[in-house]
């Protein structure tokens, strides 16, 4: 719906009344801004993030926007190949895979491709993926990171068992299952 996020969960805490539950915590920028620089959101620090409500709220009452935030080191085409062990070939094979699968619009099966257990890696692949697509497949793409029951609202699923899912790729080797 116009936005992209970047989000992070906290889990085992207790509510109120000492019920289990869940805290979530989210910086959200409009998706034009995030297309054309992905590292507003992939290389925004874990410090900015905060495991519960009060904290939240304090942070949003002293004007918290992507400027004040901190961040890593942002993403970059070449260290990011380099990190993830992938020669041009591989990621030209992981851009045309993404671009065939996206072009229709009314393709509604989801690309698998083969997660890193490592999170900087994960976010790596994603900077690659929205650095060397055209603009008009980038504004399309609905990416999850985890196992979804929303599958087909997606066009990009991470997962560790891609190969075993439906149409794959596997970015550091080009291994794809793709015969469009």
């Amino acid at each position: 719906n116009g936005y992209a996020f970047a989000m992070k969960h906290s889990y085992g805490l207790k509510d109120n009344y000492g019920r289990p539950n869940m805290f979530s915590h989210a910086y959200i920028v409009p998706i034009d801004e995030f297309l054309k620089e992905p590292n507003c959101l992939l290389a925004l620090s874990d410090i900015n993030f905060v495991d519960d409500q009060e904290e939240a709220e304090k942070r949003n009452n002293t004007e918290s926007t992507l400027s004040n935030l901190i961040y890593d080191n942002k993403f970059e085409l070449s260290s990011s190949l380099e990190s993830l062990s992938m020669n041009r070939e591989t990621y030209k094979m992981l851009l045309r895979t993404v671009y065939v699968l996206n072009a229709d619009e009314r393709n509604l099966k989801p690309l698998h491709i083969e997660a890193y257990e490592d999170k900087q890696k994960l976010k790596a692949l994603i900077y690659l993926i929205h650095k060397g697509l055209p603009y008009h497949i980038r504004e399309n793409l609905k990416i999850a990171i985890m196992p979804q029951t929303d599958a087909y609202f997606r066009n990009i699923l991470f997962d560790k068992d891609a190969k075993s899912k439906g149409v794959y790729i596997v970015p550091n080797s080009g291994e794809s299952n793709n015969r469009a």
